[in-house]
């Protein structure tokens, strides 16, 4: 009889195993550049909402990458879709369907430097990365100037549009609803706005 159980537990694991891995490959292979604080939490909401089977951090700090996938790897185990989640690099890139791209940087403002003055440099070399990995699935620029480091992407990549998109006002226009629901003193599900133009 226990023979039997064991048996019928490993069968049992094993289906489950083998729906676990079909749901995650419909689901999708995301890649993140970048993984602080915008990339994690976009690992996160991918992961809990069930929008990726797979999702890989690459950062120049690999730690960070590594320590970030090792916190939402252990938090996937209380969540409802199963979702594998590492820190990697561009070679795992090549089979990606999605790649978002949350790079950041702190510009020296007594300096006057602006973000795309320290941003410019290194979206050079992610697009070189990207080129290189075989990646050819869809790009989402989340780093803001969110339109600009899209445009610029296009530019160094010559992708065909609608390749490369970006979340253009959406962060501005959350932020406008969130000021005007305080200002009137009402729920933000109540307050409606768009916020047109650029970040």
């Amino acid at each position: 009889l226990l023979c039997y159980r064991v048996t019928t537990l490993n069968q049992t694991a094993e289906r489950r195993n083998l729906q676990e891995e079909e749901t995650m490959k419909q689901a999708g292979k995301v890649i993140i550049i970048g993984a602080g604080h915008v990339g994690s939490h976009a690992a996160y909401a991918l992961a809990s909402q069930g929008l990726a089977g797979e999702i890989v951090l690459i950062d120049i700090d690999r730690e960070k990458a590594a320590a970030q996938a090792l916190d939402i790897g252990d938090a996937a185990a209380y969540l409802p879709y199963p979702v594998k989640i590492k820190a990697g690099d561009y070679t795992d890139a090549g089979d990606g369907d999605v790649m978002v791209i949350a790079v950041g940087t702190n510009p020296d403002k007594a300096k006057g430097e602006t973000r795309m003055d320290t941003l410019a440099a290194i979206i050079r070399d992610v697009a070189e990365e990207i080129r290189q990995s075989g990646f050819h699935g869809i790009l989402v620029s989340i780093s803001n100037p969110a339109d600009v480091i899209a445009h610029y992407l296009q530019y160094l990549l010559s992708w065909p549009v609608g390749k490369i998109i970006s979340t253009g006002t959406a962060l501005d226009s959350a932020r406008l609803r969130r000021a005007t629901a305080e200002a009137a003193g009402v729920s933000i599900e109540d307050a409606e706005g768009y916020a047109l133009g650029e970040h």
